[in-house]
């Protein structure tokens, strides 16, 4: 009985270990530009918002950009030497600017400081871009 215990528990582990084959750094840059792009799209549905877009609209664009995001992360944690801080605080500040907003109101008002900071990560994110993903 403990032999096929320990059996099965070698065969599981064997399982789970040929699973977590280390990926190439060619896979795991073209991964981060692939999830870059992506999240330079969902930027395109935040930079997409108007002063008449509602808080729903804004929060659902973010959404979007967020998940988007998270995959950059990721991506950029397994490519291990891409410093991603600069952008990560851009985005950090986007945020804030989004979720201080009241949730009954429109964008009238925070609509120009959005739209600044969305400069800001651009300009952040071309500058990340350009160092992971030349062409």
């Amino acid at each position: 009985m403990f032999g096929k215990k320990l059996l099965v528990a070698v065969g599981v582990s064997i399982l789970l270990l040929s699973g977590c084959q280390p990926v190439s750094v060619e896979d795991a840059k073209a991964q981060l530009c692939a999830d870059l792009d992506q999240f330079e799209t969902a930027l395109g549905g935040v930079d997409a918002l108007t002063a008449d877009s509602t808080i729903e609209e804004a929060e659902d664009a973010f959404d979007v950009a967020d998940d988007a995001w998270e995959d950059v992360v990721h991506s950029a944690r397994i490519v291990r030497n891409a410093n991603y801080d600069n952008l990560d605080q851009a985005y950090e500040d986007l945020d804030d600017a989004i979720r201080q907003i009241d949730s009954g109101d429109t964008l009238q008002g925070a609509s120009d400081d959005v739209h600044a900071q969305l400069e800001v990560v651009n300009a952040a994110y071309d500058e990340f871009y350009n160092l992971q993903c030349p062409r």
